[in-house]
């Protein structure tokens, strides 16, 4: 069992970054440094799933043809499927994001 004393000196140890013995301990700025890694990992998940959708619809109007012609997505620039452009965007977008 854990007194209050006891508590609160553990509170100190870690408010300071020192451990009991006196060495370096864990820093408020490793503890920040996991935070910003999970934001990272967190954008990183959220990229990969625009690439995936984004190549899909690259591969929509090609791979089904008639559910893309009976689609509201069937609409073309200059004669180029417009899902092609945006598409295609999403993923240099998406690639300079992780850059």
């Amino acid at each position: 069992m854990f007194s209050c004393v006891r508590l609160s000196e553990d509170a100190e140890s870690l408010s300071s970054g020192r451990s009991e013995d006196g060495s370096e301990g864990a820093s408020g700025w490793q503890f920040a440094g996991r935070r910003v890694a999970w934001l990272a990992l967190g954008v990183l998940a959220g990229v990969v799933c625009i690439v995936i959708v984004a190549v899909a619809a690259l591969m929509f109007p090609s791979r089904r043809a008639d559910l893309y012609q009976a689609s509201p997505a069937n609409l073309k620039a200059g004669g180029i499927p417009v899902l092609y452009v945006v598409a295609s965007l999403a993923i240099v977008v998406m690639a300079f994001l992780v850059w």
